[in-house]
């Protein structure tokens, strides 16, 4: 009975030669092509997913600042908005104080002298302009907070008690009445002017940023570098 002659080594090889390429070249396409193509998609997957949690971030915050100033500002991530601001009110204040004033307003007349002495209470308020804009820009990781603000003004100052300390006619240079109105005027026109040279706008600055603070550390990473723009 005949057998049938075993493969030669040559054929042996030459099988065992296709197999080792065959699998070298799914290893390289493996190495090359699909897992980088795999690792492309995951990345970018990964990436859009991060942007759409800081955009959701960037609509919390305004969200959170809106419940504390009632004012909502522009909020924008790595310069793309997300939210608009609200244009609800025209002024914003942040820090009243109450002060006090007083004035004194002398003249002399052939040798007679008058005297006026007004002592006032005042309340301040100092804050923003909001017709100009108001913006909070998010860095696309979440790590830089920029807020860009107007300068802190004075909003306004109210009288609330006027007392007339001194009230002095001179032997014939009389006050008139047109002197105590005028007096009256003064008290509140240096009253206004006395209050701008005190720390009362830098205060007003420091609570928004404040506000601004808390709001941010409620939603974003406690690391965040916040940074206040001034208004080009």
């Amino acid at each position: 009975m005949s057998q049938t002659p075993a493969p030669s080594r040559s054929i042996r090889l030459a099988l065992a030669l296709a197999i080792i390429v065959g699998v070298l070249t799914l290893a390289a396409y493996v190495a090359l092509v699909w897992m980088p193509g795999r690792l492309a998609r995951n990345t970018k997957e990964v990436a859009v997913q991060g942007m759409r949690d800081v955009y959701e971030l960037g609509r919390q915050l305004a969200g959170e600042i809106d419940g504390v100033i009632h004012l909502r500002p522009k909020v924008t991530v790595g310069g793309h908005t997300v939210v608009e601001a609200s244009r609800e009110i025209a002024e914003l204040s942040t820090i009243q104080k109450t002060f006090e004033h007083t004035y004194t307003y002398q003249s002399t007349w052939l040798g007679s002298t008058k005297r006026i002495e007004m002592a006032g209470t005042f309340v301040a308020k100092a804050g923003y302009d909001m017709t100009k804009p108001f913006a909070i820009d998010v860095s696309p990781d979440g790590s830089t907070i920029r807020a860009t603000l107007p300068p802190a003004q004075l909003n306004s100052v109210e009288q609330v008690t006027v007392k007339v300390l001194e009230d002095k006619d001179g032997f014939w240079n009389k006050v008139s009445a047109e002197e105590r109105t005028a007096a009256m005027n003064a008290l509140l026109r240096d009253a206004k002017k006395s209050i701008q040279t005190t720390s009362l706008l830098k205060e007003a600055d420091a609570a928004l940023m404040n506000q601004i603070e808390k709001a941010v550390r409620k939603k974003m990473p406690e690391k965040s570098t916040i940074i206040r723009e001034p208004l080009g």
